[in-house]
This record gives C-alpha cells, structure tokens and sequence, in this order.
C-alpha cells in the first residue's frame, strides 16, 4: 500500500525530529528548523503538529516503538525463555545508551522524555512489559502470578544500569549477570 502525501509529510517531520533533537536538544531545535530538515512547508509542520513539544512526543513514540519491536524481535530467536528475557532486555537497554552516548544533549532529552511524552510512552511500556512479564512466566521457576511485578523490576534494575554504565560491553555483562540471578533465585 502506498503511503499518502500527508503520512509522508508526518513521517518526515518524525524523522527530521529524531535528528535534531539528538543533535540539538529540545530547547534549541525549533519548529521551523524541522520543517525545513524534513523538507515541508512550516505551514505543512504545523498542519501535523501544533508545537515542537508534540514533534517530540511524536519521536519519543516512534523511538519507543522500534526498540520495543527490536526487543522482541531478539526475544523471538532465543532458545530458551531465559534467554528470550535477556534479549529482550539487552536489545531495548543496549540500544537506549546507544541513543543517549550519541547525543551531548542526553540529560536534557531524559529529562523531557518523562516531563513531556508520559502519556504515549507509559502504554508501550506496559506493552513491553506484559510481553517481557509472558516471557518471564515461561522461564522454570517464575510463578505467573509474580511475572508482571517481576518483569518491572527487572525492567527498572536493567534501566539503572544502563543509566550507570561506563560501555556497551559492562551494560551487557551486568544484565546478563542479573538476569542469571533474578531467574536462578526464582528456579
């Protein structure tokens, strides 16, 4: 199916959003500075969104989105539930501190994550966390009735250490070294 004029025009602003807020931040990128690096009309951006506050909702979205897709795609490959659960959780925390060490504006982007896009980033990540929690009830050991508390904790734990990781490598050592714990000590 072919995309229509308008989603295109959406997709653009989106896209042009992803790069300049990493490279500019969200105080220094302006509406017309996204109109003009996807190429439409400002009167076009406007036509989508009423402020760059909703372009950033927008990315953060679209963001959230790919990663949790990517996530689950690296789930789906693994051999065994335990390993489906660290998948998950390295591909969606690898890729985060990616995002953020590329970015000299991270802190400011974190922060207006959770101030300005709650909403629609809250439902897909309790998306993600049902289908990690699904994931964690396979595992043996891990009564069902605890998969969902358990799946946010590991989710909050494995964020923590992408938070204080010095590089890729350490983040997926320390997660794979509490995933081991979290379902050893379940089993």
């Amino acid at each position: 199916m072919k995309e229509s004029r308008p989603d295109r025009s959406r997709r653009a602003l989106v896209e042009a959003g992803v790069r300049l807020f990493a490279t500019y931040g969200l105080r220094h990128t302006s509406m017309e500075a996204i109109a003009a690096e996807a190429k439409v009309a400002k009167t076009t951006a406007y036509a989508h969104f009423a402020n760059k506050d909703e372009v950033f909702r927008a990315v953060v979205l679209h963001v959230s989105e790919q990663m949790i897709a990517r996530a689950e795609a690296a789930a789906e490959v693994a051999r065994s539930p335990e390993a489906a659960v660290l998948a998950s959780l390295t591909s969606k925390q690898v890729e985060m501190f990616e995002l953020v060490q590329r970015s000299r504006h991270a802190s400011e982007l974190l922060e207006a994550f959770t101030s300005v896009s709650g909403e629609q980033t809250e439902h897909a990540h309790e998306l993600y966390i049902a289908a990690l929690a699904r994931r964690l009830a396979r595992c043996p050991g891990v009564a069902k009735k605890q998969a969902p508390e358990l799946a946010t904790l590991l989710d909050h734990a494995a964020y923590g250490l992408m938070g204080r990781a010095a590089n890729v490598e350490a983040l997926r050592k320390r997660l794979a070294l509490l995933v081991e714990r979290v379902v050893e000590r379940d089993a």
